[in-house]
């Protein structure tokens, strides 16, 4: 499949870009561990990217009304899902509320212990977005008689968030799998998907989306700890740009990548 060049959705309309983050030898993650089902478990986040990648990425935070994740991602990161601003390395230094995009995780069993997540705490404190869950149509049946289901319901919506069932438990169309109209209408028009592994796959498998961006780092990870994805056999790249980024390139199919996002001089307000 030929991959277009993508202009940059600097006004708000439907758009949705795939972006990772990845070793030369295509990991972008740790596997789940086999004990994700302890909820207090977080294997942590698998740093791959410089400090300039970093920064590029919450501006591209700030440009976006979504950020959205897989439940797996979650599970292994605990990720706060936040822009930071000025300073993306110090986890203290937020952007205001309304730079903020709003989490969404695909939980399609609303397996996650939402208690215990970060994205929570901070929607709770009011110093971000509460997130919004993606769960199959079993989840709405079974939460009547399951009281654990009905607890993480109820934690969702208590600090603010939104639960959007799907219409079929198991769709093949990617835009179905994650209610992507249904998103978009609720105002969530742009969308980063950060990962991981599985639900980026699904997204280039269907041809979901309208760009990426792809951090390619110096770096080569164990294929026993770690996870990886494949884009090159889904893609035609012949029309990316490649672009120094700190001590990593970036491969786009953006025709204007903002570079002024390396450096955080970007808008500060979404449009």
């Amino acid at each position: 499949m030929e991959v277009k060049p993508a202009s940059f959705p600097h006004e708000r309309r439907n758009h949705v870009l795939l972006t990772w983050a990845q070793s030369m030898n295509g990991k972008i993650g740790y596997k789940v561990p086999s004990s994700y089902e302890n909820p207090h478990v977080f294997r942590g986040q698998l740093k791959i990217s410089s400090k300039e990648s970093f920064r590029m990425t919450h501006g591209l935070r700030s440009l976006f009304d979504a950020i959205m994740v897989g439940s797996n991602t979650v599970r292994n990161d605990n990720p706060s899902l936040t822009c930071r601003y000025p300073c993306p390395e110090n986890s203290n230094c937020l952007a205001p509320v309304s730079m903020q995009p709003i989490p969404i995780i695909i939980d399609s069993h609303l397996s996650l212990n939402y208690a215990t997540l970060k994205v929570m705490d901070l929607a709770r404190r009011g110093l971000t977005k509460a997130p919004w869950v993606v769960v199959a149509p079993s989840v709405l049946q079974r939460k009547t008689t399951d009281a654990q289901l009905q607890e993480r319901w109820n934690c969702i919506e208590y600090c603010g968030g939104r639960i959007f069932v799907r219409d079929q438990e198991h769709p093949n169309n990617w835009n179905d799998y994650v209610s992507l109209k249904e998103l978009q209408s609720n105002g969530a028009s742009r969308i980063m998907v950060e990962g991981g592994a599985t639900l980026l796959e699904k997204a280039l498998e269907s041809n979901s989306f309208d760009s990426l961006v792809v951090t390619i780092a110096p770096k080569m990870f164990s294929s026993e700890e770690t996870v990886g994805i494949s884009y090159q056999k889904y893609l035609d790249l012949n029309h990316a740009s490649w672009i120094p980024c700190g001590s990593d390139i970036l491969l786009t199919t953006y025709e204007h990548f903002p570079i002024d996002l390396f450096t955080l001089e970007y808008n500060r307000s979404k449009i």
